[in-house]
């Protein structure tokens, strides 16, 4: 068994500020072809300032994740430390690259 005991603050709103920005740039993409192909609006209407907005909101949005998943990693650090952290087994039977030390068949331990 290994056991999550902390998560970094700053790896979390690093990985909560990339996920809301690539969440967030799916969705108006998804969004723009919509108003395009089902609404025929032709994609020389869509002026300066909506591009500006958009950028903006892809922005906020990456923004709002990260200090979500900061916030959320604050609160698990705290529980962690107080009632234990997250238990799980990791499996390695499927690995084939050998480790440093692992013995090799007659020969003893070898290095990597």
């Amino acid at each position: 068994m290994v056991t999550l005991k902390r998560i970094t603050p700053g790896s979390a709103f690093r990985v909560g500020l990339w996920f809301g920005i690539v969440v967030a740039s799916i969705q108006i993409i998804i969004f723009a072809l919509i108003l395009i192909f089902v609404f025929q609006i032709p994609p020389q209407a869509f002026r300066l300032e909506v591009f500006l907005r958009i950028c903006l909101s892809v922005f906020l949005s990456g923004l709002s994740t990260g200090l979500t998943a900061w916030t959320y990693s604050l609160i698990y650090n705290g529980v962690s430390r107080r009632f234990g952290g997250l238990q799980f087994e990791l499996d390695y039977s499927d690995f084939a690259v050998k480790r440093k030390n692992d013995e090799v068949d007659g020969e003893g331990p070898t290095t990597v």
